[in-house]
């Protein structure tokens, strides 16, 4: 876990009550709370659910993007607003680094999430990027309950 946060650009949690029950997401945020790594928190519980305890505590004045009234006719819209959030926390070198990637053969994506291109603060001594995402789905491998690490997927 912590080798996916130090190496991410920023962490998009998908925020619902499992997220927030899960040990292992707690952790994991936590962690790159404390390492100052942007969070956006996408909140996809029902309207009437709201964060408590540690999770609460970390997300309640982060930007976040609402995705619990996602549906087929505005999912894009939400993804779009999920890129522009992402765009007004990540610093510009690290964002033009990412961006950089997307152009890259197919082949360059089959190294498990990292990437050697383009300089950033987070980024190695190799400048190797992860793209690291918190969520509550299913895990690889059962070695965790609730986090995944999807690199670039």
């Amino acid at each position: 876990m912590a080798y996916g946060v130090d190496n991410a650009i920023c962490i998009c949690c998908f925020v619902t009550p499992k997220y927030q029950q899960s040990q292992y997401c707690e952790k994991e945020l936590s962690y790159a709370d404390s390492c100052k790594v942007p969070i956006i928190p996408c909140y996809m519980a029902e309207k009437e659910w709201k964060p408590t305890s540690w999770l609460g505590f970390i997300v309640h004045d982060l930007p976040r993007v609402n995705f619990r009234d996602a549906n087929k006719t505005n999912i894009s819209e939400k993804f779009e607003e999920l890129l522009k959030k992402i765009e007004s926390v990540v610093p510009q070198n690290d964002l033009e680094a990412a961006m950089d990637l997307e152009g890259n053969d197919e082949d360059d994506y089959d190294n498990g999430g990292t990437h050697s291109e383009g300089e950033g603060s987070n980024a190695d001594d190799e400048n190797n990027y992860n793209y690291h995402n918190v969520s509550d789905g299913e895990v690889d491998n059962a070695e965790q309950d609730d986090a995944v690490d999807y690199g670039n997927e």
